[in-house]
């Protein structure tokens, strides 16, 4: 310490300037690039918290002035569902089928789209190749609304349309899967 001393008393006034100011601008930029840090990271932890607020009171889900509205709403979605039945898809519902009971269909992941698909093959088409499906008639009950699906199924050299039912209840979940669905039956029992 006494050596720098030395030789800073030993030097002209005009190197002791030029290094003054080089040593204040460094300090200036080194308390800059400290304070910006210290700022850059409050304002994240503030962001963090006005997230965590956020998804504490959470984006409040849509809610519905009556029952009926909610149901006509969910039925909606199954309705949609069932119209996008092909084979060109994977958007066959999972929970048409008993593994799948109870999922809600705009949670599905692909990889459970796609085990919907093969189940719809499986179980309903007996493995049969299909090409669309389409809704031609919906039955509105106190209770139950049924679908009533026109599926084209493959055979050797045309196209043969084959019925089935869907039927939904009054909180919109499908109460017959397809697994349950009898073949060649008019009425399908319900739960």
């Amino acid at each position: 310490m006494q050596k720098i001393i030395n030789i800073l008393s030993n030097m002209p006034r005009k190197y002791l300037v030029i290094l003054g100011i080089i040593v204040l601008v460094a300090g200036v930029a080194t308390y800059n690039t400290i304070h910006d840090y210290m700022l850059k990271s409050q304002v994240q932890e503030e962001e963090q918290v006005n997230q965590d607020e956020i998804e504490m009171l959470g984006d409040k889900p849509k809610r519905f002035d009556t029952k009926e509205e909610e149901y006509i709403a969910k039925t909606k979605t199954v309705e949609d569902l069932l119209r996008k039945i092909s084979n060109s898809s994977y958007d066959v519902p999972y929970l048409f089928t008993k593994a799948g009971f109870g999922i809600e269909p705009m949670k599905m992941t692909s990889n459970e789209r796609m085990l919907a698909t093969e189940a719809v093959q499986r179980y309903f088409l007996n493995g049969d190749k299909f090409y669309n499906a389409r809704i031609t008639k919906i039955d509105r009950g106190k209770k139950v609304d049924t679908f009533h699906i026109e599926v084209l199924i493959q055979q050797v050299n045309f196209l043969e349309p084959r019925q089935f039912k869907i039927q939904v209840n009054q909180y919109a979940q499908i109460v017959t899967p397809i697994e349950q669905i009898p073949h060649g039956q008019e009425e399908v029992p319900v739960d």
